[in-house]
């Protein structure tokens, strides 16, 4: 592999990519607005794409059901027929976290080893390491890593990236980071290495409100010891937590320069039905591209259309239509291209699952009613709720807001003795204080989780 394209790779990583995230990107909901995080929080971002707070990586392949994604295979449309181009092989410990993430391209008929990702793990299921590595035709070489620290509550607070020269791991850049009380992250530096020294590079400052919603972030570049302006984004939010609003703002001569803002709609349901991209121009906005979700299944979107706007109407550019199973994972996501006169296919992205059940029944009975506190916590946006029961009896499980109303109704039915294990997904819950109470026949239990969007 040629000197220039393993240094184009270790950028990547070192930038918060990872091929496997690139691979699984059309799959999420992207937006243009940034996401919190000087860059993508790299392999965390393959945790999920709106927990780039907590540091915990790789595992967003671990779905809220305890579905596992095993591969992800990318495909392109060549006459009139899907051909193979790449795929992602996952590998997970017994935790259920990914340890290992393999790359392939399709060459000659075969699949080819690309690249690799080893992640480790701390016990509360943190990620310690992550690690990219090449394939040279006969080995795995190392290409550039991350090493993660955390303070006691388990807020990342460090990230080194690191690249492999010679025989030996260099510094090469540094993420400080600095959360509040709530676990909110308002600071992070990106340092890189000058000589023997570290030497600051970029700073990001955030805000928020008292839901915990990220309400601001100002961008800074570090020049003649101090810090200046560069960008500065808001967001604002409807009452049911939703976004409905970003900014963009542009430090020029000495003032914040309103530059362009994107709007949100949504539906009675929650669901989003329209994102508006604008610019400001002649002190007017001006219509720049939208795009339009529809026909919603598990609250996930099927079919996704963007559109330009030229000549006063909106033109189609391409779309993408979304297959889920029965419990809500991705099966396949195809996208298309509008030619003038129709669609055609362009690629495609095909999701393979080791699927778990929901709600499962252990081998063994238990002896007596446990709940246990209900994990991750705090969370975003969804939480795990197990408990076991020793007899046949009916089981409610409800979760409610701090002002005593009923948010959710998670169990309502006679469950058999046994274990189990209960997903709440809050994605259209806003940030804040829940609790979980469950009732087993004359029994009874109540406890406190914490949302953090």
């Amino acid at each position: 592999m040629k000197k220039s394209l393993l240094h184009f790779l270790g950028i990547l990583l070192l930038l918060g990519l990872s091929l496997a995230a690139r691979q699984t990107s059309f799959a999420q909901d992207e937006e243009s607005p940034p996401p919190t995080g000087l860059v993508d929080e790299s392999l965390n971002d393959l945790d999920h794409p709106d927990d780039v707070q907590s540091g915990t990586s790789v595992s967003v392949h671990v779905l809220a059901d305890g579905s596992s994604v095993e591969e992800i295979l990318f495909q392109r449309w060549d006459n009139g027929d899907w051909v193979n181009a790449n795929r992602s092989l996952y590998t997970y410990s017994t935790g259920k976290q990914a340890i290992e993430i393999v790359s392939q391209t399709w060459l000659s008929g075969v699949w080819v080893n690309a690249s690799k990702i080893l992640s480790t793990y701390s016990s509360t299921g943190k990620v310690t390491e992550s690690s990219l590595q090449y394939w040279d035709n006969q080995n795995w070489v190392n290409l550039a890593k991350f090493i993660y620290s955390y303070d006691p509550n388990d807020n990342l607070i460090t990230r080194l990236g690191q690249t492999w020269r010679d025989t030996l791991w260099v510094n090469a850049q540094l993420y400080l980071f600095t959360v509040d009380g709530a676990g909110n992250r308002i600071e992070e530096i990106l340092q890189k290495r000058r000589g023997n020294e570290w030497a600051n590079s970029q700073r990001r400052m955030y805000a928020y409100d008292s839901f915990h919603h990220q309400t601001e972030y100002i961008r800074q570049r570090w020049r003649d010891s101090v810090w200046l302006n560069n960008d500065r984004y808001n967001y604002a939010y409807d009452l049911a937590g939703n976004r409905i609003l970003f900014e963009r703002w542009r430090w020029f001569t000495n003032m914040w320069v309103l530059r362009s803002r994107i709007a949100y709609a949504y539906s009675s349901r929650g669901n989003k039905d329209e994102v508006l991209s604008l610019r400001w121009h002649d002190s007017l906005w001006v219509n720049l591209s939208r795009r339009v979700d529809k026909n919603y299944s598990h609250g996930k979107k099927e079919e996704s259309t963007l559109q330009a706007w030229q000549g006063g109407d909106w033109l189609d550019l391409s779309r993408n239509h979304s297959s889920y199973d029965k419990a809500g994972n991705l099966l396949e996501t195809v996208e298309q291209v509008w030619n003038v006169y129709q669609w055609e296919n362009s690629y495609r992205y095909t999701y393979k699952y080791n699927l778990l059940t929901d709600i499962g029944e252990a081998a063994t009975i238990p002896t007596s009613f446990s709940v246990s506190s209900n994990y991750p916590n705090p969370f975003n946006p969804a939480t795990r709720i197990q408990f076991s029961i020793p007899n046949a009896t009916f089981v409610s499980l409800k979760v409610y807001d701090v002002m005593g109303q009923e948010i959710a109704t998670l169990l309502n039915e006679e469950k058999q003795p046994g274990e189990y294990s209960v997903v709440w997904n809050a994605e259209r819950v806003p940030s804040g204080v829940y609790f979980y109470h469950i009732a087993v026949g004359d029994l009874s239990e109540t406890r406190k989780m914490i949302l953090l969007k």
